[in-house]
């Protein structure tokens, strides 16, 4: 037996005798068949659009680490001066025209690991607790935006020091 698919022009040779069309059983997979089939055609059809769609918009940068021979990904670093708001607020891009959506203390360590020289703002990596391992503190074999445990997000580069790294 062949059959045809009409959407695909596709003929697949079907060894197997079908049932006849009165079996409730049939039909069931049939429908089946037919829901998997437009399923697919359709997450198939949808997916390439959405993945080519920028992962950051409206100013919104990603933090990235930067691949440096065997040198950590990130310096440690901590927070010096609070600002005229008593706390350094902390952006989704290298711009403070954004707005902030968290904020950090005076002594505050954190993971110093990109920079935007043309905005004097750094990419850092932190923990409010302190005690979490954002994987920062190793040597990366390229270059890869942040994605790990801890936060991430852009402060004002005067407002940190480096301790090490």
């Amino acid at each position: 037996m062949v059959i045809i698919l009409p959407s695909k022009k596709l003929a697949v040779d079907c060894p197997l005798k079908l049932p006849q069309l009165s079996n409730p059983n049939y039909l069931k997979v049939i429908i089946m068949l037919k829901k998997m089939l437009l399923i697919l055609s359709l997450t198939s059809f949808s997916a390439s659009p959405i993945l080519a769609q920028p992962m950051y918009t409206n100013g919104n940068r990603p933090v990235t680490l930067h691949a440096m021979d065997d040198m950590d990904a990130c310096s440690l670093g901590a927070i010096t001066d609070q600002g005229p708001e008593g706390a350094v607020l902390v952006f989704s891009g290298d711009s403070n025209e954004l707005e902030a959506f968290d904020n950090l203390t005076s002594g505050q360590a954190i993971w110093v690991c990109d920079n935007s020289e043309e905005n004097d703002m750094v990419g850092i990596v932190y923990s409010h607790d302190g005690e979490t391992d954002c994987e920062v503190s190793s040597p990366i074999l390229e270059d890869m935006d942040y994605t790990g445990p801890c936060s991430s997000g852009w402060i004002m580069s005067d407002a940190v020091e480096v301790i090490a790294g």
